[in-house]
């Protein structure tokens, strides 16, 4: 699987002007399509190709040199039917504006075979795209919460959580063994 990420010249071009600074650009969601055109062509997209389903934005990570955002692809609904994602597109508006496609991958080799709902109802793919803009401006990302996540995304995200606890409770003295508090002697001066 050799996926391939663009941002796109109608992307750039939103870029460009929110790197102005004083702009507002929001991160509206994702879509999936199941074709393909020629990777020298990619940039040149407006829309993918035979778009198929939505796709949700489901975290965003600061990240050196950007943010990066994990698309997530969830079953296919019986109305859309099974196919074969080949491309994945980020859209975002600027202001007002209206929705752009920001930037594209695809996969026009094998792509990723997105079965019914009803045949596989905890299929999850994911894509991550990292998006660098050193701007002023307001960047806000619309986090789909109504989506599920992996059971891997969900077990990273407690113990990233329960490391932060851990580390809370040890500098007032407290430690946390099999889910009871301990009392750790004071060592202070």
């Amino acid at each position: 699987m050799a996926w391939i990420g663009v941002v796109t010249n109608a992307g750039s071009a939103l870029l460009e002007s929110y790197a102005q600074g004083g702009h507002t650009l929001t991160l509206l969601g994702a879509t999936v399509g199941s074709g393909t055109v020629a990777e020298t062509n990619l940039r040149l997209q407006t829309a993918l190709t035979d778009t198929e389903d939505d796709a949700s934005i489901i975290s965003a990570e600061h990240v050196t040199g950007g943010v990066k955002y994990k698309i997530q692809v969830g079953p296919a609904s019986a109305s859309v039917g099974a196919y074969t994602a080949h491309q994945i597109g980020l859209w975002a508006k600027l202001d007002n504006g209206s929705a752009t496609l920001l930037m594209l991958s695809q996969d026009s080799a094998a792509g990723v075979s997105v079965p019914l709902a009803s045949v596989s109802p905890n299929f999850a793919f994911g894509l991550y795209l990292v998006l660098a803009v050193d701007n002023t401006g307001d960047l806000v990302v619309n986090i789909d919460d109504s989506t599920f996540v992996s059971l891997g995304t969900m077990n990273a995200a407690l113990a990233a959580q329960r490391a932060h606890y851990d580390s809370a409770l040890a500098k007032i003295g407290l430690t946390v063994y099999d889910d009871q508090f301990y009392i750790m002697p004071y060592e202070g001066e």
